[in-house]
C-alpha cells in the first residue's frame, strides 16, 4: 500500500513585506490616515488625520469606515469650500483601503 501525503500552505506565495506594500501603496498616491471621532467639538464628525496630525475633511464618510482610531489608505480630491467644523481642507475620498499593520 501507499500512501500519498500532501501538503498546503504557502507554496508559491510569496510574504509581502509591509514596507515594501506601504512604498507600494505611496507610489499608487494613496497616503495613511486614521479616522476620528470629532464629534466633541462644534460642528465636526469623523475626520481624517494624516500621521503628521493635519486634519481633512472628508465630504461624505461612507458609514463603513465610520469606525473611530480606523486605519486607512486614501485617495482624494480637494474640494472647494469651507466645512461647519473648518479643522482642515474639505477633500472628496476617490478611493479607500483598509490599513492593515
Amino acid at each position: 500500500m501507499i500512501v500519498l501525503a500532501v501538503f498546503t500552505g504557502n507554496c508559491g506565495k510569496k510574504s509581502v513585506p509591509a514596507a515594501n506594500k506601504e512604498a507600494d501603496m505611496v507610489a499608487q498616491k494613496y497616503i495613511p490616515v486614521t479616522v476620528i471621532d470629532f464629534s466633541g467639538l462644534d460642528g465636526c464628525g469623523f475626520l481624517l488625520v494624516k500621521s503628521g496630525g493635519e486634519k481633512l475633511q472628508p465630504v461624505s464618510l461612507p458609514d463603513s469606515l465610520m469606525k473611530n482610531e480606523l486605519k486607512l489608505w486614501i485617495k482624494f480630491i480637494a474640494e472647494e469650500g469651507v466645512g461647519i467644523c473648518m479643522a482642515g481642507p474639505m477633500i472628496r475620498i476617490v478611493d479607500a483601503k483598509t490599513k492593515v499593520e
